[in-house]
């Protein structure tokens, strides 16, 4: 399938059943490969895109749906710096148009630059602003471990609930 197919299918669920995406689908398709920046990109097969690519071709598909809600699973993993950027613009031009986008994701860096942040473990732990959200008792919670600060580094440590030291080692 190439990037255009899979952009066409956001179209399926607003026809007939017995009806095939005909010129202003695919029209709308292509508008959607450019809105995302791949619309150099509309004959290359589906599978021989970069991650990044790919990802933004499953938007362009939400997109040619008209979705006004975006729900993202881990759209960053697997990434490199430009494409992780890349997609970070997209969906900063989505949500300025007026459209909703939800990411799940267990990067803490990423949701500190959110609007608001939700975090889940079996239940709401808590819901704000990233300042209000992601507290270091709302992570230990969030992740049902103790968060530990990693010297000389910005970055935080999770350490699992069930940790137990032993003879001066950690297991």
């Amino acid at each position: 399938m190439s990037a255009l197919d899979v952009a066409t299918m956001g179209s399926l669920a607003r026809l007939p059943w017995w009806k095939r995406p005909g010129r202003a689908e695919r029209a709308r398709a292509k508008e959607a490969l450019a809105e995302v920046g791949l619309a150099d990109r509309a004959d290359h097969q589906f599978g021989d895109l970069s991650g990044g690519q790919r990802q933004r071709v499953l938007i362009a598909r939400a997109l040619t749906a008209d979705a006004e809600l975006l729900l993202l699973d881990e759209p960053f993993t697997g990434l490199d710096s430009a494409n992780e950027a890349r997609l970070e613009e997209l969906i900063d031009r989505l949500a300025a148009s007026g459209r909703t986008v939800m990411i799940a994701t267990h990067e803490i860096d990423q949701a500190e630059n959110w609007d608001l942040v939700l975090c889940l473990n079996h239940e709401q732990i808590s819901f704000g602003t990233p300042d209000e959200a992601l507290s270091k008792p709302v992570l230990e919670a969030t992740y049902g471990g103790h968060i530990v600060e990693i010297p000389g580094q910005p970055d935080l440590g999770v350490l699992p609930a069930h940790h137990h030291h032993l003879g001066g080692e950690h297991r």
